[in-house]
């Protein structure tokens, strides 16, 4: 059976957008984690119980970081639009912590769950909490006293930490 020329294109496409995922997930986040990361890891209390929203999960290391700080009963929820980026979280939470870290193909500021459900929504190096409509989103599904915890590249320095780390 031969292949079509778009077929062709899709599978040379997805292949490629596979291989930046996994660059991003081995020389990007483990840099970005120390500079974006950190500081929200730092206000979460070991034994934290409650529900947690990732806004920003993309392949899920800061989803297991929380993992390893919070109680048994606590559940994560880990939003990443990009679907490749949510399949290697999906492989990395598979197991034990797949039964405490969801991950759902969604981004603010549309967010597919009631008002007042999390105790904490965490967002490393989140650039949309600038826009009105996806901060207001967070804070609708956070629940009375929920704490929310961003940290926010300045213009430039996400791209500076790309380059820095690929070069």
């Amino acid at each position: 059976v031969r292949s079509s020329p778009a077929r062709a294109r899709r599978r040379l496409e997805s292949a490629a957008s596979q291989q930046a995922a996994e660059l991003y997930d081995t020389v990007v986040v483990p840099h970005w984690i120390s500079l974006f990361a950190a500081p929200l890891l730092a206000q979460v209390p070991q034994g934290f119980r409650g529900q947690i929203l990732d806004a920003s999960a993309g392949t899920g290391h800061l989803s297991l970081e929380l993992l390893r700080r919070v109680d048994g009963a606590a559940r994560i929820v880990a939003l990443e639009p990009d679907t490749t980026l949510l399949d290697l979280l999906r492989r990395r939470t598979t197991g034990a912590a797949g039964r405490q870290v969801f991950a759902r193909a969604e981004a603010p500021p549309e967010l597919g769950f009631g008002d007042e459900v999390f105790d904490l929504v965490v967002a490393a190096a989140f650039r949309a909490i600038a826009d009105r409509a996806c901060a207001a989103e967070l804070r609708r599904v956070m629940a009375p006293g929920a704490r929310l915890s961003v940290s926010t590249p300045l213009r430039g320095t996400f791209d500076e930490v790309l380059v820095e780390r690929l070069l």
